[in-house]
């Protein structure tokens, strides 16, 4: 090949291949340079005596000999591997380019790879063969061979997409360059950039243990490579084209005896006898008394796997079909052993949205919903998909979902979204495949699909989510108003759940960007501020003084705020974005997926410290968290007792009404001897005392600490101390152990703290000091 139109000639065979001798072609006479023409080259292909990669034709006719029978390709396949093995060795990075995409992209596949190759675009030497002929293997692969995945090269994009819609994730594809015509004859492509293209895809078809293909040179050159590179490793062919007719080898061009050692490693199976009808079935040809109930449902339009939705364009076309319907939905979960919902039918859609990072994703397969999956940019994972599914590394997994409803915002919605993360199972959630299959759809317009419930937010957490509603929430009238402290937030942990396509239309398109725009970190506002959110009134202008700066929020730009951060501020703040309140509804899991294993509401907040697990349950690490432990101990005392002070109570450890009267009965009496709760005999039962196992624990007290001094130097409140709260020693109404009783029934409202929080006097405005029994002050 003359190299930049000039006289020196480059050896175009060492781009791809190591040389074949120590020959230097620069130093050859021209006498000593064979030319081929075309047609000499054309005499060649169609020699009889030639290494044939497949059947060849003249004229549509096939050539004297060309059987292509199982016979007739292994003795092909054994002319081949000697001269391979004198003159054919590839490039070390060819070679390692290869290999290094099949281990990053198959390591969790347990080495059952299946190579699948489909010649399509201007394929006429032999008639081309559809993906729908391919599906009886792929069906059969995956089924027999636990977290197994498929290969697939093609020329063909249309055989691409449609590949990728029947198995999703379980497919696995390069980006190269492809052409609704052969690619090959585009000259405009860089020919350097084809050539290496797709003799890396030979090399990773030859590396599975499976090959499926058609007649076609690129995947017997995968067979010729496995024998060459891989001779101790057994490679299962299957030519869809083969012919079994083998009376056809009396008059093979091939009939030499081939020796079984000289391709040992090359197993030639035969099709799978359902392909063809199955095919025609897909095809919608009439006739065919084949059962393909393992692969659709009776009408048809149901496919077993869940279809993956490539691009925004894919999902607008595949919501038009019946393929993600409530109905396939439903299917799909039966064919799995499951019971679905009674109310998981009809036409109406459901997709399942997968904020994927470097997670291993065969589990997607194996839960009903359509699903698309949204790749971080830069993680190697986004390489050669449709740039609507590739989002930013900021905001975690928040703008992959905001993504996603941006770019399908109103006509191209589903009518159910779930979204979750990369994850099978989780710390905050268990297997999301079980409860896929038996959510009810109907259960809540919005519900979270973790497990783990937060009574409150941490002081960070909740002014984290300040600054987002300070400074990216311009209408802020159509919220709930923003919690006044940590105690006003409770929801459930982790931004995975289900929201209806009425709940995401509720809220405007530019809600929507201003969060993607806070969670990318486009448009980081320095002149919002996280306390702007908790204004201070005129009203309270002279308790301003007593506001320690510390204890309130800080003052910060959006930019100051990590990508983490912005996520978890969106994670506290979906349920209200979506239409409820600041408070999480409580989710009946019985009602949500029939089970409360399925989809529990109980899941530790903290890890446990006996277990070194990595999927142990529990959000919180640390299981003597400074905050956490306290606090679950705390909730842990007061879950089960009634509520009964006020209606509007934020935090309150209930009193017994009737056990209220008679100690202060007992109190009044001449009898009643001072104590402070240690004479047992004198206790109703149904009060609570210091001596309460409760509230004598430390933890429970340090919690009572720990939101006290949080949340004291809240303007919006009158915060009165109780100097001395326990007449007759006992603690009528719990509040050693609570950090206060709220009452908002007369406008402004009311915190009552107790004695024990007394080193916060000077927090207060006022302090009600009683003479009571045990306690006298002057």
């Amino acid at each position: 090949q003359k190299r930049g139109g000039g006289d020196a000639a480059e050896n175009f065979w060492t781009r791809w291949f190591k040389p074949i001798s120590e020959v230097d072609e620069s130093e050859l006479s021209e006498d000593d340079v064979w030319e081929f023409s075309q047609f000499s080259i054309e005499n060649i292909h169609h020699n009889k005596d030639a290494i044939h990669s497949y059947p060849y034709r003249l004229n549509n006719t096939l050539l004297q000999g060309e059987a292509g029978t199982k016979q007739w390709a292994t003795c092909h396949r054994a002319r081949a591997l000697p001269l391979l093995e004198q003159y054919l060795e590839v490039n070390d990075d060819v070679v390692d380019e290869a290999q290094s995409f099949y281990s990053r992209r198959f390591s969790s596949s347990q080495g059952n790879v299946m190579g699948i190759h489909m010649r399509g675009t201007d394929k006429w030497i032999n008639p081309q063969v559809g993906p729908d002929r391919y599906h009886g293997e792929i069906d059969s692969f995956l089924r027999t061979n636990p977290n197994s995945q498929i290969f697939l090269a093609t020329d063909d994009p249309g055989f691409l997409e449609k590949t990728r819609t029947e198995y999703g994730f379980a497919m696995v594809s390069r980006n190269v360059m492809r052409e609704k015509g052969n690619v090959i004859f585009d000259d405009e492509i860089d020919k350097d950039r084809k050539s290496r293209e797709v003799l890396v895809d030979s090399l990773v078809l030859s590396m599975g243990n499976k090959l499926v293909k058609s007649w076609s040179a690129v995947s017997e050159f995968a067979v010729y490579f496995h024998m060459l590179m891989q001779p101790d490793r057994r490679l299962h062919v299957v030519d869809l084209q083969l012919n079994n007719n083998a009376a056809t080898d009396e008059t093979s061009n091939c009939k030499e005896f081939v020796p079984l050692v000289a391709i040992r490693n090359i197993v030639a199976e035969k099709p799978s006898n359902n392909d063809l009808s199955k095919a025609q079935n897909l095809l919608g040809s009439a006739g065919s008394s084949t059962d393909v109930a393992t692969t659709y449902d009776h009408r048809g339009d149901c496919p077993f796997t869940p279809p993956q939705v490539h691009s925004r364009d894919a999902l607008e076309a595949l919501l038009k079909t019946n393929v993600c319907s409530r109905r396939c939905v439903a299917y799909r979960s039966r064919k799995a052993g499951a019971t679905p919902s009674k109310n998981m039918r009809g036409q109406k859609t459901m997709l399942l949205v997968v904020a994927h990072d470097t997670e291993d994703l065969a589990w997607l397969r194996e839960q009903p919903l359509c699903y698309i999956v949204m790749e971080k940019k830069g993680s190697g994972f986004d390489r050669g998909v449709d740039p609507s599914t590739v989002v930013t590394k900021q905001g975690n997994e928040a703008s992959s979902y905001l993504k996603f409803i941006l770019d399908n915002y109103d006509e191209n919605l589903p009518d159910h979204v779930v979204m979750t993360r990369g994850k099978r199972d989780s710390k905050h959630s268990v297997d999301l495949v079980a409860m896929l299959r038996t959510i009810n759809p109907d259960a809540y317009s919005y519900a979270s699909l973790n497990g783990v419930v937060l009574p409150m937010v941490t002081h960070d957490d909740f002014c984290d989510a300040s600054t987002l509603w300070s400074n990216s929430i311009k209408k802020k009238h159509q919220f709930p108003a923003f919690p006044r402290d940590i105690t006003g937030l409770s929801t459930t942990c982790c931004a995975q759940f289900m929201v209806t396509r009425d709940r995401i239309m509720q809220r405007s398109y530019e809600l929507y960007d201003s969060l993607y725009k806070f969670a990318s970190g486009q448009e980081d506002s320095k002149d919002g501020t996280a306390a702007s959110f908790l204004e201070l009134s005129a009203a309270s202008s002279e308790k301003k003084q007593l506001v320690k700066p510390e204890s309130l929020c800080p003052r910060r730009a959006t930019s100051e705020l990590s990508s983490y951060d912005r996520s978890e501020s969106l994670e506290l703040s979906w349920h209200v974005i979506f239409g409820d309140e600041w408070h999480s509804r409580k989710i009946d899991p019985v009602k949500l997926c029939g089970s409360a294993s399925r989809c529990p509401q109980d899941l530790p907040i903290l890890q446990s410290s006996s277990s070194s697990s990595e999927n142990m349950l529990g959000i919180v690490e640390n299981p003597r968290d400074p905050f956490w432990y306290p606090a679950t101990e705390y909730f842990a005392a007061v879950e089960n007792q009634e509520l009964k002070i006020a209606a509007h109570t934020i935090i309150s450890t209930p009193y017994n009404v009737k056990g209220l009267v008679t100690m202060e009965a007992h109190c009044n009496s001449s009898t009643a001897a001072p104590r402070r709760g240690k004479g047992k005999e004198i206790v109703p039962k149904g009060i609570y005392t210091m001596e309460s196992k409760a509230f004598s624990s430390e933890p429970v007290a340090q919690f009572s600490d720990i939101v006290a001094d949080e949340v004291v130097n809240e303007p919006e409140n009158i915060n009165i101390l109780l100097y001395n709260d326990d007449p007759c020693g006992v603690d009528f109404f719990g509040l050693r152990a609570e950090p206060y009783l709220q009452f908002d029934g007369c406008g402004t409202p009311i915190r009552l703290f107790s004695s024990r929080h007394r080193p916060l006097i000077e927090s207060m405005d006022a302090v009600l000091v009683s003479q009571g029994w045990s306690e006298r002050i002057p």
